[in-house]
């Protein structure tokens, strides 16, 4: 295995270095509650208990994506609960501060004037207007743009004895909105466009 191909394949990891602050503020807030859940009596060459590091690994893999989110973990710590949190606990503790880091952003909101709302809804029903005044001076205006299947399975049936239909059948199949054994794909949503042929 290549270099490029192992480090692609290792998990993410909250950095070391917050993962020891983490455990040096809970061990500094709880004491020995903290620590002895996870001592496991077995000592590495550096005199450390394996247990421990392995539950900072654990850890630093279940935290990785609050890497981007220190402050969220910040604010966890400095506001810890009563009895030492368990990991999904924790978890849970830095989505909730995340979270309510995210809501105390300051947002752009914009109200539309008077003015702006107005032209925009002079804009829409000129929209609506032009289509339907489109469909009054067509009379093959239902069958090109079907609202059902059923819609198109009578344009289907006039098609067969009236060469109009036949060529909007045709130009519905070329755009897409028919498909081959006659079924409708897109169904026509009125001036809004298209929408799944599925209802």
């Amino acid at each position: 295995m290549s270099q490029d191909e192992s480090s692609t394949s290792r998990p993410p990891l909250l950095p070391a270095t917050l993962v020891v602050e983490i455990f040096r503020e809970l061990q500094g807030s709880y004491g020995s509650r903290f620590l002895n859940q996870w001592k496991t009596g077995q000592i590495n060459e550096k005199g450390r208990d394996l247990g421990t590091r392995n539950a900072m690994n654990v850890w630093a893999r279940k935290l990785a994506g609050f890497a981007e989110y220190p402050d969220a973990i910040r604010a966890v710590l400095e506001s810890l609960p009563d009895d030492p949190p368990s990991l999904p606990e924790f978890i849970a503790l830095c989505r909730s501060a995340a979270s309510r880091s995210y809501d105390s952003v300051p947002r752009l909101e914009h109200r539309m004037t008077p003015e702006e709302r107005e032209r925009a809804d002079r804009a829409v029903a000129k929209a609506i207007d032009k289509a339907l005044d489109r469909n009054r001076n067509d009379p093959l205006a239902w069958a090109k743009h079907p609202r059902s299947q059923e819609a198109l399975d009578l344009m289907i049936d006039g098609a067969k004895s009236h060469v109009g239909l036949r060529k909007v059948l045709a130009d519905l199949v070329e755009g897409g909105i028919a498909g081959e054994g006659d079924v409708l794909l897109r169904r026509y949503l009125g001036p809004w466009g298209v929408g799944s042929g599925k209802r």
